[in-house]
Parts: structure tokens; sequence; C-alpha cells
């Protein structure tokens, strides 16, 4: 018997200058294998960047480009922030 895929979990992008073209390179394959397996919904769980200073313009880009990326797909992606992405330890 076949096993499917019911999700995809991702984590620990960590995105900055030196890495986004690897991070859209493993984004892409992550949004190939769920329309492979007819995956509509994948979630990041936390650490999409690396610091909790402000984000420079390149690296909002580059997260607006990922965002793109699924929607180009049609998958839903759904992000719980993780200790790099907030700016307050005490916040939900």
């Amino acid at each position: 018997m076949k096993k499917s895929l019911k999700t995809i979990i991702s984590t620990d992008w960590h995105i900055k200058k030196d890495n986004i073209a690897q991070i859209y390179k493993i984004i892409t394959e992550k949004c190939e294998l769920a329309k492979q397996n007819n995956i509509k919904t994948v979630f990041c769980l936390g650490d999409i960047f690396q610091s909790r200073q402000s984000q420079p313009l390149i690296i909002l880009k580059a997260f607006e480009n990922i965002l793109n990326i699924f929607e180009s797909y049609n998958i839903q992606l759904i992000v719980i922030p993780g200790n790099h992405d907030k700016t307050d330890y005490g916040s939900d």
C-alpha cells in the first residue's frame, strides 16, 4: 500500500542575504512536493527571519517572493512565529 503525505512542515528558514537563492530553491521543492501529493497547506513552524531586528528591504522582498511562490502553486502557507520572528519574548 502506497503511503501518501498529509502535510508538509517546514522550519528555520533564517532568511539572510547570502541564502536567499537556496531558500527559493527549497520553497519551490516543497511546493512541487505538495503539488505532487495534492497538499493544499504548508506549515512553517517559525524562524523565517535570522534576527529580531527590523529586516532590510532585500529580506522583506525575498519573503514577498516566497509568498508569491506559494501563491503561484495555489498553496496556503501557515506560519507560526518563532523566537527569531518576534520582537517581544512575552508576546503571543
